[in-house]
């Protein structure tokens, strides 16, 4: 159990995990009990290793919102895995596939 309240259930992490990097805080926080408050969804967030976006990023800042999204869900992935199992994910390999995945995306196969 938290410090200041409740346990987090399984599907108020699975929000965090997907949508927490890329949907508008006002969105987010609508999605969620009221007692979690934007504060505490944040903590959770940065305790589970999941980040935000920006959405002028240095990613691509010209790149659609769909592949940056894309882009931060599989790199999320790649830290969820890291947590649980304790290996290091082969980034070179993650930067790769992503490549051929966006290149595919932008070309249309």
């Amino acid at each position: 159990m938290s410090v200041t309240g409740r346990r987090w259930e399984p599907w108020e992490d699975e929000i965090i995990r997907n949508q927490y990097p890329t949907i508008d805080v006002e969105e987010l926080v609508a999605l969620f009990p009221e007692d979690r408050s934007l504060k505490r969804i944040r903590q959770r967030a940065s305790k589970l290793g999941v980040h935000r976006i920006s959405r002028q990023g240095s990613v691509g800042s010209g790149d659609s919102p769909e592949i940056l999204s894309l882009f931060t869900l599989y790199l999320n992935k790649a830290i969820d895995i890291r947590n649980r199992t304790g290996r290091k994910p082969d980034v070179d390999a993650m930067l790769n596939t992503f490549r051929e995945i966006y290149g595919r995306s932008r070309t249309g196969n």
